[in-house]
């Protein structure tokens, strides 16, 4: 089974050499990493070009700048393998992971395998994530899984076929949550290593750790996928699954950030949110997936912004 990474770079030199020498590391024969070089205007490129001529798995991909999804989009549409992996520049492989998992998606005859995270912040502090499921699931009992899967594209290897001519949103920031729900009623079988297997950066000024307006960028990636959804006649079957994900998305994730910004946005935040659910998912509030024995993180909002969220009506 041939393996295509694809690794998008823009301003991350001071990261690519971990990253791609993660990759150097990995036994992997039967494999290609592509290293899309999104117009970054620092040596990210040099590096890739370094990397290539010493392990011809290394492929340097050049483009203008377009944004995550766009350099994305260009290494899948490039890529030969027959599954594929996503890696950013500034991550890194933890040591045979990579290799773990393509064993376990042949293995296992999945669509896709899942590994855990391990989140590292600069001060050398580290913390495994959970990948949201271990073991196999196929059929009918991986639908739920949905509702709790870590929806990153970077902890999941892909069989090729699974992800056709599905392609990440442009021009968006979180543009793996709403690729993760395009994807996931494709999706049969899955399965997991049950170990951390990407090491992901916790760097200050990243998307994921500043208070920024772009936030509100959740509200268009949740939209287009419950669109998705709803244009593709699968949301009668799909709704109290995809309720529960843009209440999770929306309220548990979008809020609980939207609370750092400045002035009248956070009750901005609250108030769209809380307007899109009653509005498409009128019975939202009722969800099993919501209301059940185990439960939803809506239970544990942080005391500092969830006193907004109610006084809304």
């Amino acid at each position: 089974m041939k393996v295509s990474v694809v690794i998008p770079a823009y301003k991350v030199e001071a990261y690519l050499p971990a990253c791609l020498g993660s990759l150097e590391k990995e036994p992997l024969r039967d494999a290609e990493f592509l290293v899309v070089d999104d117009g970054s205007p620092d040596g990210s490129a040099g590096i890739a070009r370094d990397f290539a001529a010493r392990d011809g798995r290394f492929v340097l991909l050049r483009k203008e700048n377009g944004g995550l999804s766009s350099a994305r989009n260009f290494g899948l549409e490039r890529a030969a393998g027959d599954a594929i992996f996503f890696l950013d520049g500034d991550d890194a492989l933890i040591p045979g992971a990579l290799t773990k998992m393509v064993a376990r998606l042949e293995e296992a005859g999945a669509d896709l395998v899942l590994c855990d995270a391990r989140y590292a912040w600069e001060n050398g502090k580290t913390k495994d994530v959970s990948s949201g499921f271990h073991g196999v699931a196929e059929g009918a009992a991986a639908k739920p899984l949905i509702t709790r899967l870590y929806p990153a594209a970077w902890n999941k290897l892909y069989r090729r076929a699974l992800i056709g001519d599905l392609r990440f949103l442009p021009g968006v920031w979180f543009e793996d949550v709403e690729f993760f729900h395009r994807l996931f009623p494709r999706v049969n079988k899955l399965a997991s290593i049950d170990e951390a297997g990407v090491l992901y950066r916790q760097r200050e000024g990243s998307i994921t750790a500043r208070p920024d307006p772009r936030l509100f960028d959740y509200l268009t990636v949740v939209e287009s996928f419950c669109d998705w959804y709803r244009d593709k006649g699968l949301l009668p079957d799909w709704e109290r699954e995809i309720s529960c994900c843009a209440a999770r998305y929306l309220l548990a994730t979008f809020c609980k950030r939207a609370a750092r910004l400045p002035g009248a946005m956070p009750g901005e935040a609250a108030k769209r949110s809380l307007a899109f659910l009653d509005g498409r998912f009128p019975g939202w509030r009722r969800n099993p997936y919501l209301t059940g024995a185990k439960g939803f993180y809506v239970k544990h909002f942080s005391a500092s912004w969830m006193p907004l969220l109610r006084s809304i009506k």
